[in-house]
């Protein structure tokens, strides 16, 4: 097992970037978003998607050398644009935005419109909750794009993965962060097990023929993915999509709403975190039940797991060195760290 460190990681990432033709400032927003979710564990929407973004950039689905930006403000809304290129840059520009806006509004909201793909969705929230915002976000649009999800009762897909994210502070804890797809499993985590030969847990997809299926190939050749939770992930991803695409407008890959309320409007700073931090202790003190040592609140898991890698390094497995070379050697690139 190779293990990079987060400095390399970065360099690496930022590399590859740049040699797909990526400008500097996108490069390095992307690299640095990236390498945070590998560093938490979120290997879906880390490192893994390098060779993805890269293939990508040269069939000409994504827009390498192009930067977001505010198409309008209307008060407390806007609407970003991401002219047709990864939607990181333009996701944590709607985010840095949003801040300011929520705290002299009360509530902001931004649409962003005209991206790719846009990483791990929960780091803006996260961004949003650490300027002691509460912030959602969610994103949809895509079904005339050819549904990747079977709506709860169908036998063939039509929506999408159609994710969520939402985090507010936690005191002493840190943000509350809560991140999912509403079908079972993300399409990220999908291809990774595809990459790594692995089953699927029971219940996560659907052939093409409609019949219950765990093998990953299944879904890559025509068949379709579960909503979560049955008709719960189905009606959140139906609400998603009709934002996405029947409010934003037709999308490129997904459309994106992300909200921020102002926290300070109801409570203050220290009365807010001393009553959150008591909830969480609550949550924190129950007993584990079999299986489990503790019991965790989102976020803490992959902050933890961002405390060891930056001590011990980023585990980079056979699949993914390979991938991450064959990525250089269509740039022309022989970076040292993979050899």
């Amino acid at each position: 097992m190779t293990r990079l460190s987060e400095r390399e990681a970065l360099a690496l990432s930022e590399e590859l970037l740049l040699a797909v033709g990526m400008k500097a400032d996108p490069a390095r927003k992307v690299a640095a978003h990236l390498v945070d979710a590998s560093l938490k564990g979120v290997e879906s929407h880390g490192l893994e998607r390098i060779p993805q973004y890269v293939r990508r950039i040269r069939s000409g689905e994504i827009k390498a050398d192009v930067e977001p930006e505010v198409v309008w403000i209307q008060g407390a809304i806007m609407q970003v644009r991401g002219n047709g290129g990864l939607g990181i840059p333009a996701m944590q520009m709607a985010a840095e935005r949003l801040s300011p806006l929520a705290h002299e509004n009360g509530i902001a909201a931004a649409a962003i419109i005209d991206v790719t793909h846009t990483g791990r969705i929960g780091a803006y929230v996260e961004s949003l909750a650490n300027s002691g915002c509460f912030a959602f976000a969610l994103g949809g649009g895509a079904y005339e794009q050819g549904g990747k999800v079977a709506p709860h009762g169908g036998a063939k897909g039509v929506l999408s993965t159609n994710p969520y994210a939402y985090s507010l502070p936690g005191g002493n804890y840190g943000p509350v962060v809560v991140d999912f797809a509403t079908s079972t499993i993300a399409q990220g985590k999908l291809m990774l097990a595809r990459n790594r030969g692995e089953p699927l847990p029971p219940d996560s997809l659907l052939d093409r023929e409609g019949r219950p299926s765990r093998r990953p190939e299944d879904f890559y050749d025509g068949g379709s993915l579960l909503p979560a939770a049955g008709p719960k992930g189905y009606g959140m991803a139906l609400i998603a999509e009709l934002i996405g695409c029947a409010l934003i407008g037709a999308p490129k890959e997904f459309n994106w709403l992300i909200v921020a309320l102002d926290l300070a409007r109801f409570r203050t700073p220290s009365a807010f975190a001393t009553a959150a931090q008591h909830c969480l202790g609550e949550v924190k003190a129950v007993p584990p039940r079999d299986g489990f040592e503790e019991v965790m609140i989102p976020g803490e898991p992959e902050r933890r797991v961002r405390e060891q890698r930056r001590r011990d390094g980023i585990p980079i497995d056979g699949v993914l060195l390979e991938s991450l070379r064959e990525a250089a050697r269509s740039l022309n690139l022989a970076p040292a760290v993979l050899a």
